[in-house]
């Protein structure tokens, strides 16, 4: 039944709508039984009504017609209820125990207007069966003979079980509902973290990019985490090895690069590649002394890295500056400027 709907929410509602059409049948089934038993005519009556009556929910669920088949089923199972109540033979009690289930079934399976329309029609068959029976509106017949505990019992224990069942598709619809909203929240939050980080880092070497860096620069600028160094560091040689080995090659240079600072600097130091093939460092609380101690690192750290892969050696050109104050814009030119000095030497020294 349930597969006919697109929607996961609308199948999930037509199951429930039709365990509920069958738990229905199983208890007016009860009901025509007794009605037999106890020959009241009347009783299988109107009881073989409902059940003929739920033949056109379900025809409509098949339709994928769900809010006239939930408003259908709920009428028809409060108008049997409410009618067998009336014209039976002194079942009342077990009648007005039943009513409260025909607001489960409403909450279950209808939107908030309808839902309420239908607790104020239990409400009233409510009052119509205890206020008519006291006024002599009706008068409802004894059983040959008094009512049997068996028949209290069976009743009872299948009002509980139908009540017990309702409940229980609402709790599991609740339970999936939460499940949903958490796995909703839980894969937006993801995206939300991935479109973050998309927006700060460079998408090859996975460290800050520009635009974050030049954000730190500024705010920084403002801070009171001076002393502030800034590294510039240049990959030399990257346009020959995309020339001669192919980018895949230049850009696996640039992944080892990236890994070789990542492995020198710390957490708070803020690392990004801001050109295609330069690279900055932001080293808060740094003076200039330390930040000659960390280009010695990078050095060393490369030193190591070379050995290690000598078909992919990794050189740098580098310049570092200090900022005392708020002059970062200046540093960070100084910065560069040394880094491009440091180029022009190792070249010189290359060609000698």
């Amino acid at each position: 039944m349930s597969s006919v709907y697109e929607n996961e929410e609308d199948r999930q509602l037509a199951r429930i709508l039709s365990m509920l059409i069958w738990a229905s049948w199983g208890v007016y089934l009860f009901v025509i039984l007794s009605g037999l038993y106890f020959n009241d005519w009347a009783v299988i009556s109107v009881t073989l009504t409902g059940c003929v009556s739920l033949v056109i929910p379900l025809i409509l669920l098949r339709q994928r017609n769900l809010r006239a088949s939930s408003l259908i089923v709920t009428l028809i199972v409060l108008a049997t209820i409410t009618i067998i109540a009336t014209v039976g033979q002194g079942i009342r009690d077990l009648a007005i125990v039943a009513l409260p289930i025909v607001i489960i079934f409403a909450g279950l399976t209808l939107p908030q207007s309808l839902f309420r329309l239908s607790v104020g029609l239990t409400l009233a068959a409510v009052c119509w069966l205890v206020f008519g029976e006291a006024n002599g509106w009706f008068t409802t017949k004894p059983f040959a003979g008094e009512m049997t505990n068996w028949f209290y019992l069976i009743g009872t224990s299948l009002i509980l079980l139908v009540a017990a069942l309702s409940v229980e598709l609402l709790a599991t619809n609740m339970r999936r509902s939460l499940g949903q909203a958490r796995s909703e929240i839980a894969q937006r939050t993801h995206i939300e973290g991935q479109l973050r980080f998309q927006g700060t880092h460079d998408a090859l070497t996975n460290i800050y990019n520009r635009a974050f860096f030049m954000d730190e620069l500024n705010r920084l600028e403002h801070s009171r985490d001076f002393p502030i160094s800034v590294i510039m560091a240049d990959v030399d040689k990257l346009k020959a090895v995309n020339d001669i080995q192919g980018h895949a090659r230049g850009d696996e240079l640039l992944r080892h690069t990236a890994k070789i600072l990542h492995s020198v600097f710390r957490e708070r130091d803020v690392l990004a590649r801001i050109g295609g093939d330069e690279f900055a460092v932001l080293l808060p609380t740094t003076n200039e002394a330390i930040a000659e101690q960390m280009l010695v690192r990078v050095k060393d750290q490369i030193a190591r890295h070379n050995a290690e892969h000598p078909d992919l050696p990794v050189e740098l050109s580098l310049g570092a500056s200090t900022a005392e104050n708020n002059n970062l814009a200046e540093v960070f030119t100084v910065a560069d400027r040394r880094m491009y000095a440091d180029k022009a030497e190792r070249r010189s020294r290359q060609i000698i």
